[in-house]
């Protein structure tokens, strides 16, 4: 047998980026016909202080977020509604620091945002992973012929794989483990309330009233699906309970033994999703802003009808940038859904007896294209949606007043718009929903462009990451690894008008005439979602593909809308395929 745990190079033969997004501590994963669960990184720490102090910003906004949530739901699961809410601990917190909550109107969000950091700079280690420790995992093995079942703790004590219970050799380890929705934890399959070292490795029949009385121990009867899976007494062939577990993590946040059942899942699925931050630096070490990237090429150096071409797109200027630096940071993970907890790699420093939270990071050089968009095109799609659609009468005021003036001075338009999403997304530690019209439609751009690069170029779907800059009314496209000619300078002075207008058509043609953006037209894998640029919208994290909108798109790019036949002509620079180049479902 493997030992229980092992150091692999080379991220299990994986790049860099993947090894950080794909294969993140905690995570789960099959190679070779066993299950593996990846331990921690190992590597070497990376100052970066504007890094560091982002990073030690969210997670501080997280864990105030988190400690909230634990006690609101234990007082809603313990039946005493009278009990603090998140908004009376973080009161009780800013009263004992000194901060004053009085005046106006604050929400837990804003009073987060007075507290203190919660987490320093210093706290934060940024580590260049070089090699991955995983482990067998899970450690159960059970016989696909009698159903024995045993976990043991220290796999280097199986020798053999023959079934003690009908001799043959058809021990497994088994492939499937507990996993909370709520919190992210996991735990290996055992009978409720047990655990592997304190009840292992065979687990005994505590059914009430079973003619074992007690001397029988506990095989795991698999079904499809899953949760019809059960527990059986080897010694009657009696059911003793279904296989079922409640979150032992969720328990000691909520007050309550059994707040909620674990799912069953397989170790291949994707159950969880990293948490993940990143930035672009330009010039060695500038964030990146229009003012600090020089352009060495720009859409005045294109051919004429190629110029006009784009424009027609409400784009205004494009350029070539040099020497981009990006960095792509994991400093946690979180189940997929909304009402979820997300979990830290937060360690305790034996030396300082300080906790430290582990942040893992990959560093990539390339090049970028710039898209700056018409800011007079773009303030009228988003004031016309912002006036019907506002979240609040002062909004949807503000935005018809500024639609009468919007052709004369759409500058002035153009800096409320973008100072109301700034608000609106700095004042949420999570993703927000309303008043975010603007965004959307900058993110829908961003995402139409960085899809249909990697399919113009032909290059993988990672190669290509993508920012909003909200203050600039622009989307930056960069590679988050080098690839010489063939990547964004490729598409800059070869590729534009057939990239740009392969996107549009892309979108327009939505197979699902979706309103909000799908997997069909606007959605890209998840861990290459990462739209703030923290200069602009700091120490606030979103959750991927959200705050999309195809319909704010398909008004932006002047097409019919949706649902319905565009009459536009599509330009010469178009290729003829429907599909371009996507395989039918």
């Amino acid at each position: 047998m493997m030992a229980i745990e092992e150091t692999t190079k080379n991220y299990l033969r994986l790049t860099d980026w993947q090894a950080v997004t794909k294969r993140f501590p905690s995570s789960t994963f099959d190679s070779e016909q066993k299950s593996f669960r990846v331990m921690a990184f190992i590597g070497r720490t990376y100052e970066n202080e504007q890094i560091q102090r982002n990073l030690a910003n969210i997670i501080s906004r997280i864990e105030s977020r988190n400690s909230g949530i634990s006690i609101q739901r234990r007082s809603s699961m313990t039946g005493q509604p009278s009990g603090p809410t998140r908004t009376n601990v973080l009161e009780e917190l800013a009263e004992e620091l000194g901060i004053d909550t009085a005046g106006g109107e604050d929400s837990s969000s804003t009073l987060v945002q007075k507290l203190p950091s919660l987490v320093l700079p210093q706290q934060v280690k940024l580590i260049l992973p070089d090699e991955a420790k995983i482990m067998l995992y899970p450690r159960g093995l059970r016989c696909s012929t009698c159903s024995y079942y045993i976990l043991q703790v220290d796999m280097g004590k199986h020798t053999t794989l023959q079934c003690p219970g009908c001799g043959k050799d058809k021990l497994r380890q088994i492939s499937n483990l507990f996993f909370c929705k709520k919190c992210g934890n996991q735990h290996e399959i055992t009978p409720p309330f047990t655990e592997p070292e304190r009840d292992g490795p065979r687990f005994r029949c505590t059914k009430d009233g079973c003619a074992c009385a007690g001397t029988g121990h506990l095989k795991l009867k698999l079904e499809r699906p899953l949760s019809r899976s059960k527990w059986i007494c080897d010694k009657t062939g009696n059911e003793v309970s279904r296989v079922i577990y409640s979150c032992p993590s969720c328990a000691r946040w909520t007050g309550v033994r059994d707040p909620a059942h674990m799912k069953l899942v397989s170790t291949t699925e994707s159950y969880m999703k990293p948490m993940t931050f990143s930035t672009v630096y330009v010039s060695g070490n500038l964030e990146f802003s229009l003012e600090n990237a020089v352009p060495t090429w720009t859409l005045n150096e294109a051919p004429s009808d190629v110029g006009q071409t784009i424009r027609e797109y409400g784009i205004r200027d494009v350029h070539l940038i040099d020497d981009i630096e990006s960095f792509t940071v994991v400093y946690g993970y979180a189940p997929y859904g909304d009402e979820v907890q997300p979990k830290t790699f937060k360690y305790r420093n034996p030396d300082t007896r300080t906790f430290e939270y582990h942040a893992y990071t990959t560093m990539s050089k390339g090049k970028a294209i710039l898209v700056l968009l018409d800011k007079g095109r773009v303030c009228r799609v988003v004031l016309e949606d912002l006036a019907k659609e506002g979240a609040d009468e002062y909004t949807r005021n503000m935005a018809k007043e500024y639609l009468k003036t919007v052709n004369e001075d759409p500058a002035a338009a153009y800096t409320w718009l973008a100072g109301l999403t700034r608000n609106v997304m700095t004042a949420h530690t999570a993703t927000p929903a309303a008043n975010t019209s603007l965004f959307k439609l900058l993110h829908s751009v961003e995402h139409a462009l960085t899809h249909h690069a990697s399919l113009r170029t032909g290059l993988d779907e990672s190669t290509f990451v993508g920012k909003v800059l909200v203050d600039d009314c622009a989307v930056l496209i960069y590679e988050r690894a080098q690839v010489e000619a063939g990547g964004v300078e490729y598409l800059a002075r070869h590729l534009l008008a057939p990239w740009i207008s392969g996107a549009v058509r892309h979108v327009r043609d939505c197979r699902y005439e979706c309103a909000e953006g799908c997997v069909k037209c606007l959605y890209i894998q998840d861990p290459m979602c990462h739209p703030l640029l923290p200069r602009e919208i700091p120490d606030t994290y979103l959750l991927p593909n959200a705050l999309l909108s195809r319909k704010l798109l398909v008004d932006f790019w002047g097409l019919v809308g949706i649902a319905t036949v565009v009459e536009k002509k599509v330009t010469d620079f178009d290729v003829p395929s429907d599909t371009d180049g996507e395989e039918e479902d």
